[in-house]
């Protein structure tokens, strides 16, 4: 099958995703914002990775831009985010933002995938060191016994480089694409 991995990343752990990706299915990789009009025309399936930021995907533009060209392709979506996808809540909350960002149409094609990534704390760009500090700041005012393992990670990680990457995490995703093939 011919598949394309078409990501957007501002630190590189989606970057990472989508080249581990890209190498195991033998696809052609593009970051979003480099990927020209009627550029994936020619794929037989589409894979689309961002960063999730305060609940909203990077990226996710490119998606919904090219979608009226790929409403034939098998479409497969991956988020990298802080939180862990093993946890219900985690992956349900990620789930209702991408409802509320993607119209149904585009949503109920995709098959959704979600991957841990990394807090660059000395990489990070002042909003983003700002939105940390609003979150954290937050999250220290509620009681301990309230905090969510994420949050209790997110506090333990405030200030520091932590990278939870982990390509073994790819498999359920490459396997969803091989078996479309």
């Amino acid at each position: 099958m011919n598949t394309a991995v078409v990501y957007a990343s501002h630190y590189g752990s989606t970057e990472k995703y989508a080249q581990w990706i890209a190498r195991e299915l033998k696809a052609d990789l593009y970051r979003a914002d480099q990927l020209k009009p009627g550029g994936l025309e020619k794929y037989d399936a589409v894979i689309f990775g961002g960063g999730l930021y305060a609940g909203q995907l990077n990226g996710i533009k490119a998606l919904k831009k090219n979608y009226p060209r790929l409403r034939d392709k098998r479409l497969f979506l991956f988020t990298v985010g802080f939180g862990n996808p093993k946890n219900p809540d985690h992956v349900r909350n990620v789930e209702e933002s991408l409802r509320r960002q993607l119209p149904p149409e585009i949503y109920g094609q995709l098959r959704v995938f979600h991957f841990r990534g990394a807090m660059l704390y000395s990489k990070m760009r002042p909003l983003h060191r700002f939105m940390m500090r609003m979150m954290v700041s937050m999250l220290r005012r509620q009681p301990a016994d309230k905090l969510s393992e994420d949050n209790r990670q997110t506090l333990e990680a405030y200030g520091k480089n932590l990278d939870l990457t982990d390509q073994a995490s790819i498999e359920p995703l490459l396997r969803a694409v091989r078996q479309e093939a």
